[in-house]
């Protein structure tokens, strides 16, 4: 069993379909936006396609990574066949 990365905004949005994530990106939408927890910085991050990573605060398209299925921060995968 292989795991894909889907955009989130697609899945989750108005569209709602599946479009495979090109980007990670940051959850937080500013430099010192808390995590869950209220104590930290939120690291997690999420997958994205080029549409939706230009949708995105600066801040988050600055922040922009490859994607990586094991990344330690990564909120959102769905397993696939």
């Amino acid at each position: 069993m292989t795991e894909l990365l889907w955009c989130v905004d697609c899945l989750h949005g108005s569209k709602r379909e599946y479009v495979e994530a090109d980007f990670l990106i940051l959850v937080r939408k500013g430099h010192y936006s808390l995590g869950p927890d209220k104590m930290t910085i939120d690291n997690r991050v999420v997958g994205v396609c080029a549409d939706c990573a230009s949708k995105k605060t600066s801040f988050q398209q600055d922040s922009i990574q490859a994607v990586d299925i094991k990344n330690p921060n990564l909120v959102y995968k769905v397993p696939s066949v």
